[in-house]
C-alpha cells in the first residue's frame, strides 16, 4: 500500500529501475489522488513495517497509474521484487 498519510492510499505495482535521482517515482495522476505535495515522505507498506520514502513526479507518460518506479537496489535490500503489489 502506498499513501501519503491522512491523505489517501492506493494499491500500487512495482516497477524496479536504475534510477538515482529518488527512491520512488510517481505517476502524475497518482500523485494528484494522494495529494501528495513535493517534500513529503511516502509511506510504502507491505508484509513488513512501512518504511518512507522520498519521491518525484514521473515525467515518461503510462497508461496505468498504478505502476510505480523503485530503485533497484532499494528493492533488494527490502526484499521487493518486480512487479510486486504493494
Amino acid at each position: 500500500m502506498l499513501g501519503g498519510g491522512i491523505t489517501g492510499a492506493a494499491a500500487v505495482t512495482l516497477t524496479l529501475t536504475g534510477a538515482k535521482d529518488a527512491f520512488l517515482r510517481l505517476s502524475p495522476e497518482l500523485r494528484a489522488q494522494l495529494r501528495l505535495e513535493q517534500g513529503c515522505a511516502v509511506e510504502v507498506s507491505w508484509d513488513e513495517q512501512p518504511v518512507y520514502l522520498g519521491w518525484m513526479e514521473n515525467r515518461s507518460r503510462t497508461t496505468d497509474y498504478t505502476l510505480v518506479e523503485l530503485n533497484r537496489q532499494l528493492a533488494e535490500k527490502l526484499g521487493l521484487v518486480e512487479g510486486q503489489q504493494v
